[in-house]
């Protein structure tokens, strides 16, 4: 199910450097129908070189599912940038 013109409204949660580098802990943002969990961090992180360089090591997780990021995201869905996590 679509909102109005193709677009789609998902929930974001944000975890760790995302929260502190977007500024919130969730938020709802509307996206173009098919655009993927990549295409979407890729568009928040635009002009900001901190969020950038954690494109390349984020994970995605969608409904509580990991996935590769590239899946179109789906009206309703709940979508989280996981960042990496260091341990011992």
């Amino acid at each position: 199910m679509t909102t109005h013109g193709g677009m789609l409204t998902v929930r974001l949660v944000l975890f760790a450097q995302y929260r502190e580098l977007l500024g919130d802990r969730e938020r709802s943002v509307e996206v173009s129908e098919g655009t993927t969990p990549r295409a979407l961090l890729a568009r928040l992180s635009a002009g900001n070189s901190r969020l950038e360089a954690l494109q390349a090591v984020v994970r995605f997780l969608v409904n509580s599912e990991f996935v590769s990021g590239e899946e179109p995201l789906q009206e309703g869905d709940e979508l989280a940038f996981v960042p990496p996590v260091a341990g011992g």
